[in-house]
């Protein structure tokens, strides 16, 4: 009877170990799986925030450039236009101003050679 009770013992300590075992393989198994999905979630957030990071840098840079673009444009324009306009206006100003001065000197000179024509034909 003494060995069957030993043999009992034996076998209950085995049983008591083996579920150890299992417990502290299982506890294991968690801790190490919630471990593991932890880096991997924070790995995958931070290449998520990376991504979205160069995403949305990439935009404003994408937006500043075409607003930039666009107001050195317009300012461009705006001084390409000033500068054809006051060149086209000194052109048209000169072109008048020699015109006019023609037109007078014309006058001026006829009526100076119809003035001396009618003072030489007194004589």
């Amino acid at each position: 009877m003494h060995e069957s009770a030993k043999d009992e013992f034996s076998k209950d300590n085995e049983i008591n170990y083996r579920q150890t075992d299992r417990q502290t393989d299982r506890q294991t198994d968690r801790q190490t799986d919630r471990q593991t999905d932890r880096q991997t979630d924070r790995q995958t957030d931070r290449q998520t925030d990376r991504q979205t990071d160069r995403q949305t840098d990439r935009q404003t840079d994408r937006q500043t450039d075409r607003q930039t673009d666009r107001q050195t444009d317009r300012q461009t324009d705006r001084q390409t236009d000033r500068q054809t306009d006051r060149q086209t206006d000194r052109q048209t100003d000169r072109q008048t101003d020699r015109q006019t001065d023609r037109q007078t000197d014309r006058q001026t000179d006829r009526q100076t050679e119809c003035f001396i024509d009618v003072n030489f034909k007194h004589f």
